[in-house]
Order: structure tokens, then C-alpha cells, then sequence
């Protein structure tokens, strides 16, 4: 084979390569933990991703996991075991650095002294896919021997929601995460009843990416942190208490 038959085939072979890693990816958003998710506010973020060089032409979001998961970007703000399948691209940066965990609040004019005193009253989750929002205070209701019966629930999907609902006196009590639960407390007079064990923080996970892309990606949401008015607005469709991105150490 003549040389020029090689260096033909090696440029065709590396042209390959470049146009591959240029495809378009996906970007899946596990949405259990809350977001103002809306087709604008994920076009926007697509748009932001694009104009930075990660190239992401779809957004998907779900409260579950598909099966099988194929996106080449998935956003989880809680940990979670991807196997090998994916590696590790940034870690999520939690409001104030505080621990994830629950938060049961009750308005502080509310005369009760504990979680028993609970028991039926009308009160508000995020989604009964939420780790933060539901199912750890679960757990500690089902401790105190507290049930809610389905009528007296209100599912929001967002911690706002669950904050506006508890302020306008719609339910007596609500779950949100304990970083928002710290962060809005004192303001609006609220008391904090029971707190649960915390969680791990979650990350930004990538698979069949190039090196190029991968940096790429990698730089566009490390400059969602910068902490300007645009960056927060773009950061409005993952949970509230995600302050942005870091690096893993």
C-alpha cells in the first residue's frame, strides 16, 4: 500500500474521530429532588451548554431513572450507583456547604411541641420519589408512630411549592430539604419540628465522551457557579439547594 494510500486512510480515520465526538449528545435530569423544570427554562440550559462547546441538543428529565439509561450527560442530585457504565464529572455544591437531610417545618405560631403531634394533619411533600423531600421524613414520622392519610397530602414537586403552601396556611406542616429549611426559617417564622439523617450529594456523570468534549462539558457547567444573576437563573431547573458545580478532589 503506498504511503499516500496510508496518509489518506490515517486523515480519514482522524476525521472520523473529530466528527464523532462532535455529535450531539443527551442530557438526562433526574428531577426526583425538585427544579423549575419548563420546555423553555431546559432550552435555555441547552442553548447556555451549546454556546460553551458541549454539545447537548436534548434534554430529558423523569423522577426515575429510565431503563436503559443511554444519555452520554446524567444529573443526579443525590449519590447514586451508575456502575461502571459512567464515570464522574463534577460534583454537586450544596447551599451553604450544609448537609442534605430533611426538615419537617411547622409555622412558629403553631403550638406543637413535637413530630407526634403530627398525626393526620395536613401537610406537603415534594413527590414520593424524593429522597429529601418525602422519604426520609417518612422514616421519622414512621418512628413517632405519625401516618398521614392520602387526602391530607399535597405533593408540589418543588421545595417552593411546599414552602408556599405551609406560609399560606394551606397545609400545618411540610417537608423540604434542610438547606432551604435553614435558609428560610428565621425570615418567615418558621419552626423546624424533626430533622432526619442526612444523605450524600450527587454529580454530573458522562460516558463515551472524548477527551475534548469532556473538558468541554466539564468548563460549561464549572461556569455555572459564578454566582451571576444569568448562571442562577440557568440553575433554577436542578433542586434549590444546588448552589452549582465542583470538582471531585
Amino acid at each position: 500500500m503506498s504511503k499516500a494510500v496510508l496518509c489518506l486512510l490515517a486523515c480519514l480515520s482522524s476525521l472520523s474521530v473529530e466528527v464523532s465526538a462532535a455529535e450531539p449528545l443527551t442530557l438526562f435530569i433526574n428531577s426526583a429532588e425538585g427544579g423549575a423544570i419548563s420546555g423553555r427554562r431546559l432550552n435555555d440550559f441547552s442553548h447556555y451548554l451549546n454556546s460553551n462547546g458541549c454539545p447537548v441538543s436534548a434534554v430529558k428529565t423523569a423522577a426515575e431513572f429510565p431503563e436503559p439509561l443511554t444519555a452520554e450527560l446524567v444529573f443526579t442530585a443525590l449519590e447514586h450507583d451508575f456502575g461502571t457504565s459512567y464515570q464522574p464529572l463534577l460534583k454537586v455544591k450544596v447551599l451553604n456547604d450544609l448537609a442534605l437531610s430533611s426538615s419537617v417545618l411547622v409555622r412558629g405560631s403553631t403550638a406543637v411541641p413535637d413530630l407526634k403531634a403530627l398525626h393526620d394533619v395536613r401537610i406537603a411533600f415534594l413527590s414520593p420519589y424524593s429522597i429529601t423531600g418525602y422519604q426520609l421524613a417518612q422514616d421519622m414520622f414512621l418512628k413517632h408512630g405519625v401516618e398521614h392519610n392520602r387526602d391530607r397530602i399535597t405533593f408540589t414537586r418543588t421545595n417552593v411549592g411546599a414552602m408556599s403552601l405551609l406560609l399560606h396556611k394551606d397545609v400545618f406542616a411540610a417537608v423540604i430539604a434542610t438547606p432551604l429549611a435553614e435558609k428560610w426559617r428565621l425570615a418567615n417564622d418558621l419552626l423546624v419540628l424533626g430533622e432526619s439523617e442526612s444523605v450524600e450529594a450527587g454529580g454530573l456523570w458522562s460516558r463515551d465522551l472524548s477527551p475534548a468534549t469532556f473538558s468541554a462539558c466539564r468548563n460549561a457547567f464549572l461556569g455555572l457557579s459564578d454566582g451571576s444573576r444569568s448562571r442562577k437563573k440557568l440553575l433554577k431547573i436542578f433542586p434549590g439547594w444546588l448552589q452549582g458545580f465542583t470538582a471531585y478532589e
